[in-house]
């Protein structure tokens, strides 16, 4: 890198930066801010920013070359990937999912993921939490959470893990929690959609608060949703679990009136 650029890469990390730590400073619940950068200066702007504001949750889209940073995630947005994890232990109590099976899955929060393809080349992204098989190039199942964050952002990044893995993620679930209405309600919905290497398979959506008048209906995922390619020998592939919804409702709903909002 010659002394211009690493002059211009210094400057644009250094208001970025300052943006990112008045806002922090600030701040008295989640926000989120986008910043525009030159692609050929992002790895490094990340990679200081990552080093620099570790509490914040940051993400490269290299087809926008945008940088988008979520500054003090709330215990409102934690719901989504807390729901995910006691869901696999609801998946072993039931025997639906073997226990031994637990070996062969690896339930990561936030893993790092810099190995996107095609368009989305150098993006840089970590998923609020992932069920990722061992020996697996990428993870089977992604959540991805928003308050602050648009829900433009969340389609965004299903667009970045499916597209960008080649189709390789089997299932993208994104839960949006909308920012308080002007009585200080929040309302929240799910989206689940499942892959093939060829494309979208299917898709399912429901709206999680307010509490629908229907009981909400549980969304199975199958055995081949989850280990993909590494499914083990003897597990039948279209077996499923249920992905139970009123156990997320629950939880939103018990923080939303927690932060003093109503649903």
């Amino acid at each position: 890198m010659d002394s211009f650029a690493k002059s211009s890469s210094s400057s644009e990390l250094l208001t970025i930066s300052n943006t990112i730590h008045k806002l922090a400073t600030n701040a008295i619940r989640e926000q989120v801010v986008t910043f525009s950068v030159d692609p050929s200066r992002s790895n490094l702007i990340i990679d200081r920013l990552q080093a620099e504001h570790r509490g914040a949750k940051i993400s490269y889209n290299a087809s926008s070359n945008v940088i988008r940073v979520v500054i003090m995630p709330s215990r409102i947005h934690e719901c989504a990937p807390g729901w995910l994890s006691l869901e696999i232990s609801y998946w072993i109590a039931s025997g639906t999912l073997p226990v031994q099976l637990l070996n062969l899955l690896r339930i990561s929060p936030a893993p790092d993921i810099r190995t996107f393809i095609g368009g989305y080349s150098n993006s840089w992204k970590a998923p609020d939490m992932t069920l990722w098989p061992k020996g697996a190039s990428w993870p089977s199942v992604i959540l991805e959470a928003g308050y602050a964050e648009t829900w433009q952002h969340l389609v965004n990044d299903r667009e970045l893990w499916s597209a960008g893995s080649g189709f390789q993620v089997n299932v993208i679930i994104l839960v949006k929690i909308y920012q308080p209405s002007v009585d200080r309600r929040i309302k929240a919905k799910i989206e689940v959609a499942t892959y093939s290497r060829q494309g979208l398979l299917n898709l399912v959506s429901e709206i999680l608060v307010p509490v629908p008048q229907a009981p909400l209906n549980n969304i199975p995922l199958t055995h081949a949703d989850i280990f993909g390619a590494t499914l083990p020998a003897g597990l039948p592939p279209a077996a499923t679990v249920d992905l139970n919804l009123d156990r997320l409702r629950t939880c939103l709903t018990e923080e939303i009136i927690a932060a003093g909002f109503l649903v």
